[in-house]
């Protein structure tokens, strides 16, 4: 879905007041009760599959922006450049 470009969601998601597209997502597994979650990334092609790390490979339940992103690198997860503005 976020790949495809027709729904709102990743990289076709609507544009935040500065004209960026911002990606949220979040995961839980109920069985033990954790979770991951990253907000405000800009530069990541697939949130879900980085929040699911942050559940995996963290004690943290939330990264966010710049932070989050630099735990992508970290993780070997590639950067995408920013979506371009629309006019």
């Amino acid at each position: 879905m976020e790949d495809s470009g027709a729904f709102d969601a990743g990289r076709g998601t609507v544009l935040n007041h500065d004209g960026f597209a911002e990606l949220d997502a979040s995961i839980m597994n109920g069985k033990d009760r954790k979770a991951g979650a990253v907000a405000a990334v800009r530069h990541i092609a697939n949130p879900i599959d980085l929040a699911r790390l942050v559940m995996d490979r963290t004690k943290h339940v939330l990264l966010v922006g710049e932070g989050a992103e630099q735990f992508a690198k970290e993780q070997g997860i590639a950067l995408v450049p920013e979506k371009p503005q629309e006019s």
